[in-house]
């Protein structure tokens, strides 16, 4: 009987554990969705977003993002856990002289489904 219910504990971690990653990995592209919203909102003839590699400090209660914009257009975003504040900064060593232009006029919810989004860990 001993046996049988370590079993069942045993199954009922590891799908509780398989239920957190799922998880995980949502909120992670919920907070890339957000930051495509954010780029398309405020900068003009977005067509792609890669993103590349994503860190948190715990300490400073940021997250970082590094993306590539158009192919071409290397981004570093942060934002902040607490308040989901995103601020964007041009990774200038990486661009060739290349930056994104901000809209004369930002937009609230412009739509992304016409952006290519590769999220963290897909392949392109």
């Amino acid at each position: 009987m001993k046996k049988i219910l370590a079993l069942l504990a045993i199954v009922v971690l590891f799908i509780g554990g398989c239920h957190m990653m799922n998880k995980k990995e949502t909120l992670t592209k919920e907070q890339q969705d957000s930051i495509a919203q954010y780029v398309t909102n405020n900068y003009e003839n977005i067509k792609k977003i890669e993103f590349i590699e994503a860190t948190k400090n715990n300490k400073t209660g940021f997250n970082r993002m590094v993306a590539v914009v158009n192919d071409n257009i290397w981004i570093s975003i942060q934002i902040n856990s607490k308040t989901e504040e995103i601020s964007l900064n041009h990774l200038a060593s990486k661009n060739s002289g290349l930056f994104l232009k901000n809209k004369e006029s930002q937009s609230k919810n412009e739509s992304i489904q016409d952006i290519l989004i590769i999220y963290l860990g897909e392949s392109k």
